[in-house]
């Protein structure tokens, strides 16, 4: 795999690493950093929220507060597996019938085959809400 990246990495002024493990002794230009990847907790998407407001939104989604969920949340992506999670799903509902499924997601910018992925994630749901 190195193989495949290095021409591209010897490009930049540096490099960003996210493990010591994954360092290469051949980079031929210096490690910028060690930073392992994380989630800013500042971020928009990571603010509190209100029981009223996640009640609120629960109820306008159909979610059902008081039975379990099953939650992902990724991109629609088969790297993610939801075809995996759903089939979880269908094994949890043998044990716990009232079990919730909510995959929550979104469509990369880069991802062209994104749509279809999400086309055919709701064909399985509706399948497994059957």
């Amino acid at each position: 795999m190195w193989d495949f990246f290095q021409p591209i990495v010897d490009r930049y002024d540096a490099v960003i690493f996210t493990a010591e493990e994954f360092l290469q002794s051949d980079v031929t230009q210096p490690v910028g950093a060690l930073t392992p990847p994380s989630i800013d907790p500042l971020s928009l998407k990571n603010a509190e929220m209100s029981p009223a407001t996640i009640l609120s939104t629960a109820d306008t989604l159909g979610i059902d507060p008081r039975r379990p969920l099953v939650v992902q949340v990724s991109r629609f992506d088969p790297w993610k597996d939801p075809l995996g999670v759903i089939d979880a799903v269908r094994l949890v509902r043998k044990q716990v019938p009232g079990v919730q499924l909510v995959m929550i997601g979104a469509l990369a910018h880069d991802d062209p085959e994104g749509m279809r992925e999400l086309e055919d994630h709701f064909h399985l749901l509706g399948r497994l809400a059957a």
